[in-house]
C-alpha cells in the first residue's frame, strides 16, 4: 500500500499547484519541480545516502528498486515543500518562523565570531574523506572492470575488489562520524546561548536539533558499529539484527562466532564458502558449531591454502598443531 501512497500524493500535489497557477496566473509549479528534480545536486547528503542504498540493492540484484528509490526522494521533497508552504499561510506559523529565523541569525553570528575553527576543522575532515573516497572509488572501478573482463559477471568479485569495497565503506563510516560531530557541536551552541531565544522557540529548536542528532547518531552509528565484533552482544539483539539486515549482512549466534567469521568473510563473499551451509536453518543465523565443523571437514583444504597459517592451523587442522607440539616435546 505504501508503494502507491507517495506517487498518489505527488500527483495530487502537482494537480493542486497547477490549479493554483492557473487561477492566480503564477508559475510556481515549474520552480517546485526544478527544486525537487535537482535535490541530489543541491544536497550531497541525500546523494550519499542514495548511493549506499543503491549499492546494497545492487548487490542483492534488485535493480528496479534502485530506480524507485531514486524517484521517491524528489516526490517527497515536492510534497514536503507544498505542505510547508500551506502551513506558512497561517499567521501564527509565520510569527514563529520569523522568531526562529531571528534566533538562527544570532546563532550563526556567534558561530562565525567564536567558532570558525570548528567549521574549518569539519571542512578539513570532509575534504579528506572526499579525497580518500574518490581515490578508492577509482581503484574500485578499475578492479570491477578487471573482474568483468575476466569473469564476464558483475557478481564474481576478486579479493582485490572486496578490499576496495571495504575501504570505500570506511569512507562512508567516516562521513557519518564527522556529521555526528557537527550536529553535536550545533546542539552545544544551542545550549550555550539560551538567553537569545524565547522559551517556546528554545524548546522547539532544541527538540528539532536533538531529533536530527538522534536520527543521525542512531542510524549512522548503528551502521558503523554493526560490523564490529566488539559491539555484538552475546545473545540475539533486535537493534543489531536490524542494522545488519539493512546492509544485507549475515546474523550470528555470538560475538565469538562473528570474530571467527571475519577470517573467512572474503571466501564467503567470493562464493568459495557457501553461507547457507554454515547457517542454522532454524534460527537463520551463522552457527558457531556448523562453522567449526565445516572448517575442519568440507573447507579444510581451502582454508589451509587461503587463510592465515595461524587461523588455518587452529580451526581447519588442529591435529597439525597437536602433532607439531608433540614433535617439539620429543625433540626437547
Amino acid at each position: 500500500m505504501f508503494v502507491y501512497t507517495i506517487p498518489l500524493l505527488f500527483l495530487v500535489s502537482v494537480l493542486f499547484v497547477a490549479f493554483e497557477d492557473y487561477i492566480f496566473k503564477t508559475s510556481t509549479l515549474k520552480d517546485r519541480l526544478s527544486q525537487a528534480i535537482f535535490v541530489y545536486m543541491k544536497n550531497p547528503i541525500y546523494f550519499v545516502l542514495f548511493s549506499v542504498s543503491a549499492f546494497l540493492l545492487l548487490s542483492d540484484g534488485r535493480f528496479a528498486a534502485i530506480g524507485v528509490q531514486f524517484l521517491y526522494l524528489p516526490c517527497i521533497v515536492f510534497i514536503g515543500k507544498l505542505f510547508i508552504d500551506l502551513c506558512m499561510r497561517n499567521e501564527t506559523v509565520q510569527n514563529c518562523h520569523t522568531t526562529y529565523m531571528s534566533d538562527s541569525e544570532r546563532l550563526q553570528s556567534y558561530w562565525t565570531t567564536h567558532l570558525m575553527i570548528v567549521t574549518w576543522s569539519l571542512r578539513l575532515f570532509y575534504g579528506a574523506i572526499l579525497v580518500y573516497a574518490c581515490f578508492h572509488l577509482y581503484g574500485l572501478a578499475e578492479s570491477v572492470n578487471k573482474d568483468l573482463v575476466e569473469h564476464e559477471s558483475l557478481f564474481q568479485q576478486s579479493q582485490e575488489t572486496l578490499i576496495k569495497l571495504d575501504k570505500l565503506w570506511f569512507s562512508v563510516q567516516a562521513f557519518f562520524t564527522t556529521m555526528m560531530c557537527q550536529l553535536t557541536a550545533q546542539v552545544m551552541v544551542v545550549h550555550m546561548l539560551p538567553e537569545i531565544q524565547g522559551p517556546i522557540m528554545q524548546t522547539c529548536r532544541y527538540c528539532v536539533t536533538s531529533a536530527g542528532t538522534v536520527a543521525i547518531v542512531c542510524t549512522g552509528g548503528g551502521l558503523i558499529i554493526c560490523d564490529l565484533p566488539a559491539f555484538q552482544p552475546n545473545e540475539a539483539h533486535a537493534v543489531n539484527d536490524m542494522f545488519r539486515s539493512i546492509r544485507g549482512l549475515p546474523l550470528f549466534e555470538s560475538a565469538a562466532g562473528m570474530f571467527l567469521f571475519q577470517n573467512i568473510q572474503f571466501l564467503v563473499k567470493s562464493g568459495e564458502i557457501d553461507l547457507a551451509l554454515i547457517t542454522d536453518p532454524k534460527t537463520g543465523r551463522v552457527s558457531d558449531e556448523l562453522m567449526c565443523l565445516h572448517l575442519k571437514t568440507t573447507y579444510k583444504q581451502l582454508v589451509t591454502d587461503k587463510c592465515s597459517p595461524g587461523f588455518a592451523m587452529k580451526y581447519a587442522s588442529p591435529e597439525s598443531l597437536i602433532t607439531k607440539a608433540c614433535q617439539q616435546i620429543s625433540t626437547d
